[in-house]
C-alpha cells in the first residue's frame, strides 16, 4: 500500500474547504452509487448546486475533481454541516466499513508513507500498521522522511516493487516485522536495482526488442 486511506471519513472532514477538497467529491459519489441509503439520505440534504458537482464527479476523473473544486467548502453544498452529516448512522457505518485495518490480511504487506503527506496524515498508517502487526500480518513498513504525498507517489515505488520481486521469487522474509523509518524509501540497494530493471525495460521497448 502506499499512503493509504485508511480512514475515509475523517478525511472529507479534513479536506472541505482546503486545497484537496476536490477529492471529497467522488467519495461521496461512489458512496450515492454503491450505497442506497447514502444516495437517498445524501440526496435529501445535497443543495442543488451540490447536486451538480456530485454528478460530474461521477463521471470525471479524480484528477479534474481535484482541479475543478480546490477550497470548496462542502458546508455550503448541503443543508448542515459536513461534520454532522459524516457522522449520522446513513453515512458512518459506510465509512466504517471502508476502514483499513478491520480484517487481518494473510498475506505479507509492504506499507509506505510520507512522513509530511499533506493530504493522507500518516497516523492512519502507523495504526494500520500495528493493527496489522497485532494481527499477525507480516508487515514491512517504511516511514519516508523527505517526500510528501505526490513525491512519495513519484520515488517510492522502486523499493516497494524490488519487496514484490523478491516475494515472488520466493525469497524469505526476515522473522520480525520490518518497521523503519528513513530519509528515503528510494535510497536503498532494492530501489536501485528496480529502478534500473524497469528502465532498462523502457529502453529495450523503444528500440523494439523486447
Amino acid at each position: 500500500f502506499r499512503s493509504p486511506a485508511a480512514q475515509p471519513g475523517a478525511l472529507v472532514r479534513k479536506h472541505s474547504g482546503r486545497f484537496a477538497s476536490g477529492l471529497i467529491p467522488p467519495v461521496l459519489a461512489a458512496m450515492m452509487r454503491t450505497h442506497p441509503s447514502a444516495r437517498e439520505f445524501l440526496g435529501e440534504h445535497l443543495n442543488r448546486r451540490g447536486r451538480q458537482i456530485i454528478t460530474k464527479a461521477a463521471e470525471v476523473g479524480l484528477v479534474e475533481s481535484a482541479l475543478r473544486w480546490p477550497f470548496k467548502n462542502f458546508d455550503t453544498l448541503v443543508d448542515r454541516p459536513v461534520e454532522e452529516l459524516m457522522n449520522v448512522p446513513e453515512i458512518s457505518t459506510i465509512t466504517d466499513e471502508m476502514r483499513l485495518g478491520q480484517r487481518t490480511p494473510s498475506a505479507p504487506v509492504y506499507l509506505y508513507h510520507a512522513v509530511h503527506d499533506q493530504l493522507l496524515p500518516i497516523t492512519a498508517s502507523d495504526k494500520l500498521a500495528h493493527d496489522y502487526i497485532a494481527g499477525g500480518t507480516h508487515v514491512t513498513y517504511r516511514r519516508d522522511r523527505t517526500t510528501e504525498h505526490i513525491l512519495l507517489a513519484v520515488l517510492g515505488g522502486s523499493d516497494a516493487l524490488g519487496w514484490l520481486a523478491a516475494r515472488l521469487a520466493g525469497r524469505p522474509l526476515p522473522p520480525e516485522p520490518d518497521v523503519r523509518t528513513v530519509i528515503s524509501t528510494s535510497l536503498t540497494f532494492r530501489a536501485a536495482r528496480s529502478q534500473l530493471r524497469w528502465q532498462s525495460g523502457i529502453l529495450k521497448l523503444f528500440l523494439g526488442r523486447l
